[in-house]
């Protein structure tokens, strides 16, 4: 939601978590004080809150990353960034109700899905808003 190149696993065990985070030149958030202490991890984060949204407000600022969100540039689903698309080729993919009340759309380049400026879209730029109050987008 925020813009940062993310990935998200909780089907894989610490050792290849660790090297995940190395080969990919990823910082490693986790609850996990021991995965965090294996040698081979250089950059971690140990996450102190326990709810999604806490954590997230815990990220935002203790890194101090209100200044390098780049909000809706990101697939919720698989994380490729999107890019704007010409309406017409849209409004063959879209809901019909969406027509009628979005003029701008954008498509992620790597599972196709698009996105638009509507009810979800507003509730997390409201989200984003409460955790970043200087933030503004148009």
């Amino acid at each position: 939601m925020l813009g940062f190149d993310t990935r998200w696993h909780n089907d894989l065990g610490d050792a290849a978590l660790a090297e995940l985070a190395v080969r990919e030149h990823r910082i490693l958030l986790s609850r996990d004080r021991g995965l965090l202490m294996r040698q081979i991890v250089t950059h971690g984060c140990y996450l102190r809150q326990t709810g999604t949204e806490t954590q997230l407000r815990e990220l935002i600022e203790r890194l101090q990353l209100c200044a390098e969100i780049a909000p809706f540039t990101r697939c919720l689903e698989c994380n490729a960034l999107l890019a704007g698309i010409d309406v017409a080729e849209a409004e063959r993919e879209i809901p019909e109700g969406v027509r009628q009340c979005a003029s701008a759309y954008w498509r992620c380049s790597g599972c196709q899905r698009i996105y638009w400026k509507g009810s979800h879209w507003e509730a997390m730029r409201r989200r984003i808003a409460r955790m970043c109050p200087d933030w503004v987008t148009d």
